[in-house]
């Protein structure tokens, strides 16, 4: 007899028929790893040759975390190119996740300090660890975006089955289009009220879901008085670049690193 039969023959039908019902509820989707901020960080520590990583495990499956689980490193080309071209300038890094970019460019030569922009709260806890499990002190952190003016937008953190977006998080434009049950607040500034006047920005890096073109034109300025390299994953539409990056005297190079375009000037 099996261990099923057995049971049947002990319990009571009652017992059995509530036992049942129970089953055949439906589980309640895991809510843990939503990447809203909840009072417990679920995130675990891992290393490659660059450094250690505080990685959320929301976003475990996704290719970043991935990579950096099997030692590997995520984008290693982009990691070059920024390493070889700051200068000795600031850089200004949005789109930071859990900050698997940061101990390779603060390190990097001549570099003074890292201006690190991450809306998401719970990617912003743990690149806050990451920063310390490596103890970089030139790196300025904050949980916020880049837009075109200081503002509180509308972001998309997991998708409509609950599951985090990880690095693929982006501002909802159109959040009205959204169940809002799968966006969050976050703060947005404008690079040209944000970063200090007095300061050399030598580079821009942005991978931020499509909101690439806001980031600019809130840091026009900053721009036009530093003319650092630009590094960017999405392209605004031509027209925008024409007029406002391509007139400052700006080159497109011919060739993306990674999936990142490259804006720079004659002599760099």
């Amino acid at each position: 007899m099996s261990i099923r039969q057995i049971v049947k023959s002990i319990l009571p039908n009652p017992v059995l028929d509530f036992y049942g019902k129970m089953r055949k509820k439906k589980k309640p989707k895991n809510t843990r790893y939503h990447g809203k901020e909840t009072s417990v960080l679920q995130c675990v520590i891992a290393y490659n040759e660059h450094g250690g990583y505080c990685v959320p495990l929301s976003a475990y499956m996704h290719c970043t975390p991935q990579a950096v689980f099997k030692g590997a490193v995520w984008e290693r080309d982009t990691i070059e190119f920024l390493t070889s071209k700051l200068g000795h300038g600031d850089m200004i890094h949005a789109g930071t996740f859990f900050g698997d970019f940061l101990p390779a460019i603060s390190r990097a030569n001549g570099i003074h300090t890292i201006w690190a922009f991450e809306p998401n709260p719970e990617a912003y806890r743990c690149a806050q660890i990451t920063t310390l499990v490596n103890n970089l002190d030139n790196v300025r952190l904050f949980n916020k975006g880049l837009g075109d003016h200081d503002s509180i937008e509308k972001m998309k953190v997991v998708n409509n089955d609950g599951v985090s977006m990880g690095c693929g998080s982006r501002m909802a434009k159109k959040a009205k289009r959204y169940d809002p049950q799968t966006l969050i607040d976050v703060e947005v500034v404008a690079i040209d009220e944000i970063i200090p006047r007095d300061r050399e920005i030598s580079l821009i890096h942005l991978d931020i879901e499509g909101f690439e073109k806001e980031a600019l034109s809130g840091g026009i300025q900053t721009i036009k008085r530093c003319r650092p390299i630009l590094l960017i994953e999405t392209l605004p539409d031509a027209a925008w670049l024409k007029s406002n990056i391509l007139e400052l005297g700006y080159h497109q190079h011919p060739d993306k690193i990674d999936q990142n375009y490259i804006f720079y000037q004659q002599d760099d």
